[in-house]
């Protein structure tokens, strides 16, 4: 027994220690993100700039995209692009490659992705998900198929996809929830056929961080409640409206502010000799979420109703992923 225990624990020891070791040469890599205007696209930007790697950061506007320069070295090209618009994602994918010549491209992060803050799925309109999906979903997969030829130019790369606790997770939000599934869809069926040319995909999975993701959130779900047919409102009540956004409200309160956790996992991904598939982030997402996420539906609801009567508010049942 007691070899059997030293053995485990130098297992334990040299998988912990596998994950510091770095590959070399990072300043011949060449990285494209999206979303860097700001939150975690931007601050990973900039950190693989100071690593010495080779950034082409992907923004929606011109203003970020000039801050985003004037902020980094020569080794940044901030370049404006939306992913909803494949003319943008065409041309963003032109001049990286006039700027790579015959190099290839070593990693993509597809990070680019927005919040539906209507509170319940009936609330949300067919219009609701399709800007939903078309950033978080379908930009991701757009701007994949575009730029994974140039990953596959060099035999090896990493593409890196931002999920959400949320698409491990279901609860409100449903449109973003129905866009973080699709994500972890994608990233699964990606990493089993781009092995084939040595590019690993690698998840994101961040709990709840205090990002802009929630601003004007009570504003956004006045407005839509007051445009609500009668019916939907006399059967969910004002109460069930006021009850949610203090939820919402207690949620981002209590919502990490240690963004650089998050910025670490991506540039692990990007850097690191043997990068893990999955990083989910943050205590929320690591030891509550994602393992209650494993539980039957109707267990997870008897869960959640408990936190309910413990913290006195009306916490909304979560949508069942499984009868």
């Amino acid at each position: 027994m007691f070899y059997l225990l030293c053995f485990l624990i130098v297992v334990y020891v040299c998988y912990k220690v596998s994950f510091l070791i770095k590959i070399g040469k990072l300043h011949e890599k060449y990285v494209f993100i999206t979303g860097c205007d700001r939150g975690f696209g931007r601050l990973l930007a900039v950190r693989l700039d100071k690593l010495g790697l080779h950034v082409f950061a992907g923004c929606l506007s011109d203003k970020a995209a000039a801050e985003l320069t004037e902020q980094c070295s020569s080794r940044l090209n901030a370049i404006k692009m939306d992913v909803t618009k494949p003319s943008e994602v065409k041309n963003a994918l032109r001049l990286v490659k006039k700027f790579l010549g015959d190099k290839p491209l070593w990693g993509l992060v597809n990070n680019a992705g927005i919040q539906n803050a209507v509170i319940s799925f009936e609330w949300n309109t067919k219009d609701d998900y399709q800007s939903v999906l078309g950033v978080n979903l379908f930009g991701t997969i757009d701007t994949t198929l575009n730029f994974f030829p140039l990953i596959r130019k060099g035999k090896q790369g990493r593409i890196i996809n931002v999920s959400s606790l949320l698409g491990r997770f279901a609860a409100n939000a449903s449109p973003y929830v129905v866009s973080k599934f699709g994500v972890e869809g994608f990233s699964d069926g990606l990493s089993k056929e781009a092995r084939v040319f040595n590019v690993t995909v690698h998840t994101i999975e961040p709990g709840f961080f205090r990002t802009n993701f929630n601003d004007g959130l009570e504003e956004k779900n006045m407005e839509r409640w007051k445009t609500l047919p009668k019916d939907i409102k006399e059967d969910y009540g004002e109460e069930y409206l006021q009850q949610t956004l203090q939820m919402r409200k207690r949620f981002a309160d209590n919502s990490s502010e240690q963004f650089d956790l998050v910025v670490d996992a991506m540039a692990h991904a990007l850097t690191a000799k043997y990068p893990k598939e999955r990083y989910v982030i943050g205590d929320d997402a690591k030891y509550f979420f994602v393992p209650l996420s494993y539980l039957p539906c109707k267990l997870q609801i008897w869960i959640l109703e408990y936190r309910r009567k413990q913290k006195k508010i009306k916490f909304p049942q979560p949508a069942c992923t499984e009868k």
